[in-house]
């Protein structure tokens, strides 16, 4: 009796202490990439696999008093079966990539601490999915056939920085053909430029046009920013400030607001 009594008791503090450890160790940690896959195959019934993660950046939070940690990260995935939603949709088989939601181009997921992990809010994440498309070229495909389209050309054409809550983001712009340019937005992973298009009503793609020394270009999407699969009017203008800075703006029908945001010239 004295015996099994000890047994118990011993067993239950090595209990303790196992617990306490396990604790521990989970508050010193962060959220790993196994997390992140139990969040995507959560949020999209298990219908798409994470293939390719990256952690880009990670901050600690106390929102609502909980302990917290937010998550950005770059990846890729494959739809294993068809998915349709305003979180994004692709066909059994393609390829996507995941993307931010809001405005935002850099995905990521909120995290709060329990005592059985880290547990995910899908309400205040911020990730969605686009086909991969994968843009080659050298930022020039066509050569201006006038002065005012080379000039043009010149000033625009390439790869250009900007800074979104406190997240390096890219603008890639091309000459299509004269008087025609061709945006695309995206980021970097694993040391590559990704970049994701978004859903463009009667069009392939966004497309600028010449505008008293700017490019402009106005467009309906359902998914340039996270609207649930609601159809919106954008229009972006790029505003040349130098050989190597512009302005660039998007005006959106969603609040009839205009946000700008100043880009660097990083590569022709």
């Amino acid at each position: 009796m004295i015996k099994n009594r000890f047994v118990y008791v011993l067993t239950v503090r090595l209990f303790m202490v196992v617990t306490t450890l396990t604790l521990v160790s989970c508050g010193l940690s962060t959220p790993s990439e196994t997390d992140v896959r139990g969040f995507i195959h959560h949020r999209y019934e298990g219908k798409i696999e994470l293939t390719e993660y990256e952690k880009l950046n990670g901050q600690k939070t106390n929102a609502l008093g909980a302990e917290g940690y937010i998550l950005w990260f770059a990846g890729k995935g494959k739809c294993n079966d068809a998915v349709l939603g305003y979180r994004g949709s692709c066909k059994k088989g393609e390829m996507v990539i995941f993307t931010g939601s809001d405005g935002e181009k850099i995905p990521n997921i909120v995290f709060s601490k329990s005592e059985r992990g880290w547990l995910y809010d899908p309400r205040i994440s911020s990730i969605d999915i686009r086909r991969d498309s994968k843009v080659s070229g050298d930022g020039r495909s066509n050569i201006p056939t006038s002065s005012t389209d080379s000039a043009l050309a010149a000033k625009f054409s390439g790869v250009w920085e900007y800074d979104q809550n406190g997240a390096k983001q890219y603008l890639k712009i091309i000459q299509e053909k004269p008087g025609i340019f061709r945006f695309f937005n995206g980021y970097k992973y694993k040391g590559e430029f990704v970049w994701a298009e978004a859903s463009i009503k009667n069009a392939n793609g966004i497309y600028l046009k010449p505008l008293n020394e700017k490019l402009t270009g106005e467009f309906v999407s359902s998914n340039f920013y996270a609207t649930h699969g609601d159809e919106f009017t954008y229009k972006i203008t790029l505003d040349l400030k130098s050989s190597n800075k512009l302005l660039y703006s998007v005006y959106s029908s969603i609040r009839g607001e205009t946000d700008t945001r100043e880009a660097n010239k990083i590569s022709n």
